[in-house]
């Protein structure tokens, strides 16, 4: 599973530096017929990096309806029945470039102030690819350690099963295993 997912993760890295994509939730809470209370979320996937941001504040209802009204006609909605969210693709740069400043290796961890209430994290995507990359290296090393272990032990190196008393064949799995080759090592076979 991780390596399907490090597969994904290296094609979105490397179709980020062509094109940039940018999804948004708009929800907006009315408090009277003047004002309202609107959260926001967007995730921006661009130059290698993928960018998360939320934020909240009072807007006048009037301000808010455009806004949303824009939204809707610059992008476009993930699903016909979905009045909130959005989708466009943008030009390729790094999310909330304008915090990052090429910093930090990438990374962004921002929390703003009163009265608009906002979160920003942004992740290089190599570090992701490189997270991802950790269980199958992990999985690899494991399988050759506890191989070599078996083989060197006399044992079957697929199922673990003893071979002292059947050398060239595993009874248990069927597998068939050459002669040791560690014994053979530095042997000459001529005579």
């Amino acid at each position: 599973m991780s390596a399907v997912l490090l597969v994904a993760t290296c094609a979105i890295w490397v179709r980020s530096y062509f094109t940039g994509d940018e999804w948004i939730e708009r929800s907006t809470i009315r408090y009277d017929a003047d004002w309202a209370w609107t959260n926001e979320r967007q995730i921006r996937v661009g130059l290698g990096g993928i960018g998360y941001e939320k934020w909240g504040a009072l807007e006048n209802a009037e301000v808010s309806r455009k806004i949303h009204a824009l939204l809707a006609e610059n992008h476009r909605p993930l699903a016909p029945t979905s009045d909130g969210l959005f989708h466009a693709t943008i030009e390729p740069e790094y999310p909330y470039n304008f915090y990052c400043n090429g910093s930090h290796f990438g990374f962004l961890l921002r929390l703003g102030e009163r009265p608009i209430h906002t979160f920003w994290v942004v992740i290089p995507l190599w570090f992701c690819a490189l997270v991802l990359s950790v269980p199958s290296a992990v999985v690899s090393v494991r399988r050759r350690f506890r191989s070599r272990t078996r083989r060197l032990a006399g044992h079957c190196t697929t199922c673990g099963y003893d071979l002292r008393a059947t050398p060239n064949r595993c009874p248990e799995c069927g597998i068939d295993r050459p002669a040791n080759p560690s014994r053979n090592r530095g042997v000459s076979l001529r005579r």
